[in-house]
Order: structure tokens, then sequence, then C-alpha cells
């Protein structure tokens, strides 16, 4: 898409915000781009429906108010760490992958040598 697609997407956006929407036409670039602009447009539409504003009663913006007074003065001074997983973790089950990997290769050999030296049937045998 062009540089100034965005700022017709912005334009459809505040159009939605307001609850007029205008069709956008821009017959000045190719089908391709047109295509897909007008697909982020309706997309833009169903994110605006699905996304409706709610209006909290005020006894929960009060109760929220008063949680979130309470919190801050415990992490005012509290860095945000984020834990990765644990190698160990990564470990144990590329460990059980590989076991199951192994067990099934046995099972399929196991099963192989089985049909290869099991004894013929007379029945079986070929005049």
């Amino acid at each position: 898409m062009e540089n100034e697609d965005p700022e017709v997407l912005a334009a459809h956006a505040d159009q939605l915000n307001n609850g007029a929407v205008k069709e956008i036409r821009r017959l000045d670039m190719p089908d391709g781009d047109k295509a897909e602009l007008l697909c982020l447009m309706r997309l833009a539409e169903r994110v605006k429906h699905a996304l409706t504003p709610v209006n909290p009663s005020p006894a929960y913006k009060q109760k929220l108010r008063l949680e979130l007074l309470q919190m801050a003065p415990r992490g005012a001074g509290c860095d945000v760490v984020v834990a990765r997983p644990a190698p160990h973790r990564e470990m144990v089950i590329g460990a059980a992958i590989g076991s199951a990997v192994a067990l099934v290769g046995g099972v399929a050999y196991l099963i192989r040598s089985y049909m290869q030296h099991r004894p013929h049937h007379p029945d079986h045998v070929r005049s």
C-alpha cells in the first residue's frame, strides 16, 4: 500500500468513532491496493462493532480506585521481573520426546523382527 493509505485508514477510524461512516473511494490506486484497503476498512468496522464501550457502575469505579491506591505504595519501589522458563523444564520435555521416539522405534523393530522370523503356516505356502 502507498504511504498515504494509513491516512485514509485514520480518517475512516475517525468516522467510525464519530458514528458517521462515509464510503471512501480512491480511484488513483492499483486494484490490489484498493482491495487490501477496503478489507482493512471492513475489519475496522467489525472491530468497532464488537468492541462496544462499557460504563461501569460508580461502586465498581470506587472499588477499583481504592484497590489501585492501596497497591500503589507497595509497588512503587518494586521492580517488575519477568521470569524465563526454567531450562530444566525444556530439557525434561526434550527427554520425554526423545524417549517416545526411541520407544516407537523399538516397538517398530520388534514388530518387523517378529514378522520376518515367525514360522510360516503350511496354509500360507504357495505350491
